[in-house]
């Protein structure tokens, strides 16, 4: 089914013209905020978006939460984590090498309770799964991985 404005034949989105300015002349503002939008999408830097590329999660009663990356990740991509902690003890932070703390704390409750939250800029490299190092007294854990593209990986956070 075509759209009264654009032609989906060729797989993409390709505007017919002639049709959208016999439409939008009409109003002069129309015209004005067409154009004004066009030209803002034409000259934005498509890189600049910021979009999630995936998320996984896992939950474990080990010493070790496996998660798996998340599908499509690529070099440059932002990964957070987040991984809270359950146990009987005083928790500390949730750690595995090449990750950034970004803050961890205990989260309160008749248990201890301990969430962490880590960063990382993918590499050409990454592995199927990540494996963070929970507290020794930790008896079950849950995590997430959220992935960003378009990230600036200089300066991620804006703070």
């Amino acid at each position: 089914m075509k759209h009264k404005y654009f032609s989906h034949s060729t797989g993409f989105l390709s505007m017919k013209i002639t049709q959208l300015f016999d439409t939008i002349l009409a109003s002069k503002f129309r015209l004005a905020l067409v154009l004004s939008v066009f030209f803002l999408l034409v000259t934005t830097d498509a890189s600049a978006v910021i979009g999630i590329r995936g998320t996984t999660s896992a939950v474990n009663n080990g010493g070790t939460l496996t998660i798996a990356r998340p599908a499509g990740v690529i070099a440059g991509d932002l990964m957070i984590v987040n991984i809270a902690q359950r146990g009987n003890n005083n928790l500390s932070n949730a750690n595995l090498t090449g990750w950034n703390l970004i803050t961890g704390a205990n989260l309160g409750g008749t248990n201890y309770r301990w969430g962490t939250i880590l960063y990382r800029i993918a590499t050409g490299a990454e592995p199927a799964n990540y494996a963070f190092d929970l507290d020794n007294d930790a008896n079950g854990s849950v995590g997430a991985i959220v992935a960003f593209s378009g990230v600036d990986t200089a300066t991620p956070f804006d703070v």
